[in-house]
């Protein structure tokens, strides 16, 4: 697992989006099986809000994916695959 984020800097902190990035869609349904996507989640907007960055859970600023599903949605792009997200 690794994480990454993309950003609008216009717009910053409401374009920010971070994204925990996981191996294959059966790791990311395992993790969300015993709710782990949800305290990791809280643990970015709670590291976040130390640093006086809000970010909203709910608006989906905050995410989990996987390689396997970039790899087959996008071909690898991550940046097509979350340019909507940054620029609006």
């Amino acid at each position: 697992m690794w994480i990454t984020h993309f950003v609008n800097y216009r717009d910053f902190p409401n374009s920010l989006v971070i994204v925990s990035v996981f191996g294959t869609d059966e790791e990311l349904h395992e993790v969300c099986g015993i709710q782990l996507d949800l305290k990791l989640c809280a643990l970015v907007q709670q590291e976040l809000s130390a640093l006086d960055v809000p970010i909203n859970i709910k608006a989906h600023q905050i995410r989990c994916d996987t390689e396997e599903a970039c790899e087959r949605d996008n071909e690898g792009n991550w940046q097509e695959r979350y340019r909507y997200s940054a620029l609006h």
